[in-house]
């Protein structure tokens, strides 16, 4: 099957302009060859890329026995693990999900509301007024009260203010590039990733 017109630029000029301005080059190239489009990336192959909303939910709601998202998100492997939920399709797939949606089904998170709430009013109370600020920040800092203290079950001590500094820092986004180079490449003294693997470390100890 013929794929979709896209960028004719090596794969690795593809991959720089892509990691320098993800969100300019991605509408760039939607408006130049039409939605969706095909992309080359090193070593990866050819990624079609699509962002209509209707298009979007064509491919979310198609055959999983034909679109296979895990196999899509096999970069991550190296960040979630390979028994990740999201590097899992068919069979598998769906036994990982049928465990892990209990919590997160509409009787359970009525029960989180109260807790959900008063961890927003506190965050909202930090936000400056009358100034700009980046949104990134605070909703962060939302959603990982609400793991520890909903999902988790911890109580604010020295237990939970480690665990947080720890989380935030295996959280800090290492260079895009990163997701797009074989882990073996990445993994040295130093290096961003070897760094990650520490701090994931960390957590998992605490």
């Amino acid at each position: 099957m013929a794929l979709p017109p896209g960028p004719r630029e090596p794969a690795i000029v593809q991959l720089v302009q892509f990691t320098q301005r993800p969100l300019e080059w991605l509408d760039d190239c939607a408006r130049r060859y039409g939605d969706p489009f095909t992309s080359h990336f090193p070593g990866l192959g050819a990624f079609v890329l699509a962002s209509s909303p209707a298009l979007i939910k064509e491919i979310f709601t198609g055959d999983a026995d034909v679109l296979h998202a895990g196999k899509a998100n096999a970069m991550l492997e190296p960040f979630v693990g390979k028994h990740s939920v999201l590097l899992l399709d068919g069979a598998p797939h769906l036994r990982q999900r049928r465990l892990l949606s209990p919590p997160m089904r509409g009787e359970r998170m009525q029960a989180y509301a109260s807790l959900i709430g008063e961890i927003t009013r506190a965050e909202l109370a930090r936000m400056p007024v009358g100034e700009p600020f980046s949104l990134h920040e605070h909703m962060q800092s939302i959603t990982l009260e609400v793991i520890l203290r909903a999902v988790f079950g911890l109580e604010e001590g020295a237990h939970m203010r480690s665990l947080r500094s720890l989380l935030l820092a295996m959280l800090e986004p290492p260079p895009a590039i990163m997701a797009f180079i074989p882990v073996r490449y990445l993994d040295f003294p130093l290096s961003p990733y070897r760094t990650f693997v520490k701090r994931r470390a960390a957590v998992t100890r605490s």
